[in-house]
């Protein structure tokens, strides 16, 4: 079984873009799979990446425990 990579990420100041499905993304971030749409959207510069500070905690706890 594969692992389904998540991440949160937002259009830049004053743009709008769309998702896959072709909805507008919310200013403020969305909880999206990367996938190859995604990953060329956030290497063309129209999408960042934000970080989610509780995941990044939980994974950082996880990797200090050796995922046990």
């Amino acid at each position: 079984m594969q692992a389904v990579n998540k991440v949160k990420i937002k259009p830049p100041e004053g743009m709008q873009v769309r998702k896959q499905n072709g909805q507008t993304l919310n200013p403020d971030g969305e909880l999206v799979v990367l996938n190859s749409y995604y990953r060329r959207r956030l290497k063309d510069g129209d999408l960042l990446l934000v970080e989610d500070k509780k995941a990044a905690k939980a994974a950082k706890k996880i990797e200090t425990k050796g995922g046990k």
